[in-house]
C-alpha cells in the first residue's frame, strides 16, 4: 500500500500504538504474564512458547483490537500454525479450518463494529477516514489481519529466542538481571538485531530503475533482508555475537521508511515485561535444548514452536499470591482500548 492511503491508515492507528498509548497497557500485560507463570510455576515444567510467549501477545492484541479476551485461543493457534506449517504438511487442512474459524470471528467483529461501535482497533479501522470514505470490508479485514499477525508471532519469536540464549549463557542472564536498570533497553535492541524475528520483506518495483549497477523492471519483486543488514560488519562490530551493552544499535528489525513497523512500541514493551517477570520469578531457569523446536523454515518469521523448561521448580521460583485475571470488562471500563487522544480530550 502506498500513500496517500497508507498515510490515512497510519494516522488512524498511531493514537492507539504510540509510546504513551502502549504504556497504559502495562498493568494488563503484567497481569497476563503473572497468570501465565502462576499456571505453571509450581509444577516446574513450563514451555516458554506455549505457556507464555504465545499467550501474552495474543491476549494483549485482542484487547487492543476490542475483541473479547476470552477468544484469544480462536486467533492464537491459526496465526502461529499458518506460519510454521509447510504447504505440503498433512496438518495443512486442520490449519486451514482454524484460519477459516478465525476469519469468521474477525468478520463478525467487523460487522458488529459497523452497527455497534466499541473502543479498539477494529472500530478504528472500520470507521477510518480514507480520503473521505470508510474502507471496504476487504481492506478492513486485510489491515486487521496484518495487525494480528504482526502482534502475535513476532514478539513470541523474539521472546523465545532470547530466553533460549539466556538459558545457554547463565552468566549473561545473571548480568542482565542484576544490571537491568542500565542493560534492559540495550539488551532488547541487541536481541532484536541478532535474532531479527521478521527477517525481511518483499517489495514491488513501481517503475523501471537502476540501483548499484543493477537494472530493475516495473513489477519485479525484491526481497529486503533485514536479517542480513543486521549482520553487516560495516555497521556492527562483531555482528555475529550478542553484546548486551552494544551502543548505537541502529538495527533494521522493524524495517525502514514509511512502512516501518507501527507496532514497535508494543513489541518492545511486551517483550520487556515478559523477560523481567521470568528473571524475577525464575532466575535460574534452564531450557532443555533437546526439546526446543525451531520453525522448520524461516520464511516470514524466524520463530520457535516449543521451548520447554522440564525440571522441577527451584526454591528461588516464586508464585504470586494474586488471583485476579484481566477481563474485557476491565479493559472497557478503564478505557484502555480507546485512542490516547480520547483520554487527552477528556482531561482538558
Amino acid at each position: 500500500m502506498d500513500s496517500p492511503e497508507h498515510r490515512y491508515y497510519r494516522q488512524t492507528l498511531n493514537p492507539y500504538l504510540s509510546p504513551a498509548a502502549v504504556k497504559r497497557w502495562i498493568p494488563v500485560i503484567d497481569e497476563v504474564v503473572r497468570a501465565c507463570l502462576d499456571e505453571k510455576i509450581t509444577t516446574g515444567r513450563i514451555d516458554f512458547v506455549d505457556d507464555l510467549a504465545n499467550i501474552v501477545p495474543a491476549v494483549l492484541t485482542l484487547g487492543m483490537l476490542g475483541i473479547p479476551l476470552a477468544k484469544w485461543a480462536i486467533y492464537n493457534e491459526p496465526v502461529h500454525a499458518s506460519v510454521y506449517t509447510p504447504p505440503d504438511s498433512p496438518d495443512r487442512g486442520r490449519v486451514a479450518d482454524l484460519q477459516r474459524a478465525m476469519g469468521a470471528d474477525l468478520y463478525a467483529a467487523v460487522a458488529q463494529a459497523r452497527v455497534d461501535p466499541r473502543p479498539g482497533l477494529v472500530n478504528a479501522v472500520v470507521h477510518a477516514d480514507i480520503d473521505g470514505e470508510n474502507p471496504p470490508d476487504v481492506e478492513v479485514l486485510g489491515m486487521l489481519s496484518l495487525l494480528i499477525g504482526g502482534g502475535f508471532d513476532t514478539t513470541t519469536a523474539l521472546t523465545a529466542h532470547s530466553l533460549e540464549w539466556l538459558s545457554h549463557n547463565p552468566d549473561q542472564r545473571e548480568l542482565l538481571s542484576r544490571d537491568r536498570d542500565t542493560l534492559l533497553d540495550s539488551a532488547t535492541e541487541e536481541f532484536l538485531r541478532f535474532f531479527t524475528p521478521a527477517p525481511g520483506d518483499g517489495r514491488t518495483f513501481s517503475a523501471d530503475c537502476e540501483y548499484a549497477g543493477n537494472q530493475f523492471q516495473e513489477g519485479e519483486r525484491l526481497w529486503l533482508s533485514w536479517a542480513m543488514a543486521n549482520r553487516d560488519p560495516s555497521l556492527f562490530d562483531d555482528p555475529h555475537s550478542i553484546d548486551l551493552e552494544r551502543k548505537g544499535n541502529r538495527h533494521f528489525s522493524f524495517g525502514l521508511g514509511i512502512h516501518r513497523c507501527i507496532g514497535s512500541n508494543v513489541a518492545r514493551t511486551v517483550f520487556k515485561r515478559m523477560l523481567v517477570a521470568v528473571l524475577d520469578r525464575m532466575p535460574d531457569f534452564h531450557c532443555d535444548p533437546s526439546e526446543a523446536v525451531h520453525y522448520e523454515t524461516i520464511g516470514i518469521i524466524q520463530g520457535m514452536r516449543n521451548l520447554p523448561r522440564p525440571s522441577p521448580p527451584a526454591p528461588a521460583w516464586r508464585r504470586s499470591r494474586r488471583d485476579a485475571r484481566p477481563s474485557s470488562e476491565g479493559v472497557r471500563r478503564t478505557g484502555l482500548a480507546e485512542p490516547i487522544t480520547a483520554q487527552t480530550d477528556r482531561s482538558q
